[in-house]
C-alpha cells in the first residue's frame, strides 16, 4: 500500500466532501468551512492519497501559539490501514516547524478508535465537555504539548 501525504489543492474539494459526508453523515461540515481552513492554513490542510486517489484528510488551524486539529477523516472503506496515523504524523511534523506550543482537539467521547489514535501520539485527556455535539453528545478535549522532536513524534515513526 502506497500512502502519499500531500497538501490540499482546490481540485481536492469534491473528494474531501465525499470523505466528509461518508465519515460524518448529517454532521458533515459544509464545503465553505473546509475551503476557509484550506485558504487560511494551506500547509496545514493535508490529503492522504492511496493510488493517487484522495482517501483521507486532516486540517489544523493556529491561533495564539496553539494549534487545533479541527478535522480528520478517512473513507470508511479505507480505515484500519494506517492512513489516519500517517496524516496525524505528517501534520504534527509540520506543526513542529512552526512556533506552536501544542495542539488541542475535540473528539466524541465514545469514539474509542480516535481516542486511541490520539493517545498513541501522546495526546492527553484534558476534560470532558458536556453536550458539545449537535446531538447533545459529550466530547473529550485533548492536548499535546510540542516541545520539539520528542516521544510523540518517535511513537508515530516521524523524524
Amino acid at each position: 500500500m502506497n500512502i502519499r501525504i500531500r497538501r490540499f489543492t482546490a481540485g481536492d474539494l469534491p473528494r474531501v466532501m465525499r470523505i466528509e459526508r461518508a465519515s460524518f453523515g448529517s454532521g458533515a461540515w459544509p464545503a465553505e468551512w473546509l475551503s476557509q481552513y484550506a485558504d487560511a492554513f494551506p500547509e496545514l490542510f493535508l490529503i492522504a492519497a492511496l493510488n493517487a486517489r484522495a482517501v483521507g484528510y486532516i486540517a489544523f488551524s493556529v491561533a495564539r501559539g496553539w494549534a487545533e486539529l479541527v478535522s480528520i477523516a478517512v473513507l470508511p472503506a479505507c480505515r484500519r490501514r494506517g492512513i489516519a496515523t500517517a496524516l496525524l504524523a505528517r501534520g504534527l511534523q509540520t506543526l513542529r516547524r512552526r512556533p506552536v506550543r501544542g495542539v488541542f482537539l475535540m473528539v466524541r467521547r465514545g469514539n474509542e478508535p480516535a481516542v486511541r489514535l490520539y493517545e498513541s501520539a501522546g495526546f492527553q485527556r484534558v476534560r470532558t465537555v458536556a453536550r458539545y455535539y449537535e446531538d447533545g453528545s459529550p466530547a473529550l478535549r485533548m492536548r499535546l504539548v510540542l516541545p520539539g522532536t520528542g516521544p510523540a513524534t518517535r511513537r508515530l515513526g516521524v523524524t
